[in-house]
């Protein structure tokens, strides 16, 4: 057991690190993972082996591969059960492990587990709660994030992380209740103030958005992308030039991010002014060549402008590569064009073989 005991400790430590390169170096992370797998596999540790294949089967990225993957982990753990009763659980790796693969409810509990046995581990109760929010306990993941902020102090992407949770939970009573217990309206803090706003704007309150980001604006400057959503609140409220004007200081604090352009574009649409609109949607395409929003401004913008079939190919070609987000627009393009948008979208997506059916 003792010879075990080592080989436990030496596996772990390589697969640690492949879960720290799992996002930022894709080869290097696989490469810790066979190291793992063949260590295990010439010691005859079943349990390592299957977890390291279930890691890899996970990097492949497909759905197919996640759930085989998900069965790996419980052939590991019957393994454990059978051969190695008395052993601790494998902790916040194993319980990463079932994240990825998409097994949020169980991800959860072994998180909960792992952060009970190292309750100051800020970095396992952020994955607990992400977990939860990949199981859609979106209120309950919220409410992780004030211990791990306080935990993790300088990790100033988790104010965001847990605004993202509040604005999925949508607004209801009891989201709006701890809305107010995490990011009160009469707070002195900026971060609290735009990261209040955000939350507003996603749940389509954009007045009170509106309020809260002139709110923070006077206590100091917006750092969290607040300019970009502030700009969407104002859009939202048919206010488009003074949206372009926030879109113009979110590129300028942030020239990388695509969809600021998008956006920008978009008020620009709306104001007519279409030669400025397609010059920020392609900015934005060069940005993220993924960028929905931008080849359906593009799209509009080129038909409004007096090139109507060309407008109409673009909108198509973006409905292939993008179908439930550009389908309100294919279908507000059929009306125009006097189409039955339902047989024409069955019509184009049989051509490239996607599904025919329009998204509800």
């Amino acid at each position: 057991m003792a010879e075990r005991a080592e080989r436990v400790a030496a596996m772990w430590k390589v697969f640690n690190e492949a879960l720290r390169l799992w996002s930022v170096d894709g080869e290097a992370c696989e490469h810790h993972l066979w190291a793992m797998l063949t260590q295990a596999s010439a010691a005859g540790d079943e349990d390592y082996r299957l977890l390291a294949e279930a890691g890899l089967m996970i990097r492949e990225g497909d759905d197919e591969s996640r759930e085989r993957a998900t069965g790996l982990l419980d052939r590991a753990n019957a393994w454990r059960e059978q051969h190695v009763p008395d052993e601790e659980p494998m902790g916040d790796g194993w319980a990463e492990c079932m994240r990825q693969a998409g097994d949020y409810p169980r991800a959860v509990a072994l998180f909960e587990r792992a952060a009970a046995a190292e309750p100051q581990n800020g970095a396992i109760r952020r994955l607990w709660a992400l977990s939860l929010v990949g199981a859609g306990e979106y209120l309950a993941a919220a409410r992780h994030y004030p211990t791990v902020i306080a935990l993790l102090p300088k990790a100033t992407f988790l104010w965001n992380e847990m605004a993202g949770a509040l604005s999925q939970a949508g607004e209801t009573p009891e989201s709006r209740r701890l809305l107010d217990e995490l990011l009160p309206s009469g707070s002195e803090s900026v971060h609290v103030r735009e990261f209040r706003a955000i939350v507003l704007g996603q749940w389509n309150l954009h007045e009170e958005a509106v309020a809260q980001f002139e709110a923070a604006a006077r206590l100091g400057p917006l750092v969290h992308g607040g300019h970009g959503y502030w700009g969407m609140a104002l859009s939202a409220l048919r206010r488009q030039v003074e949206a372009i004007a926030h879109f113009d200081e979110d590129c300028a604090a942030r020239p990388d991010y695509a969809w600021s352009h998008a956006n920008w574009a978009w008020s620009l649409l709306i104001l007519k002014q279409y030669d400025a609109a397609i010059d920020q949607a392609r900015q934005a395409l060069a940005l993220d060549e993924g960028c929905w929003l931008a080849e359906v401004v593009w799209s509009w913008a080129v038909y409004h402008a007096g090139r109507q079939e060309a407008g109409w190919q673009l909108l198509c070609r973006s409905a292939i590569g993008h179908p439930p987000e550009v389908w309100p627009h294919f279908a507000a393009l059929c009306g125009i064009r006097r189409l039955d948008a339902r047989n024409e979208w069955r019509r184009l997506m049989a051509e490239h073989g996607l599904p025919t059916a329009p998204p509800a």
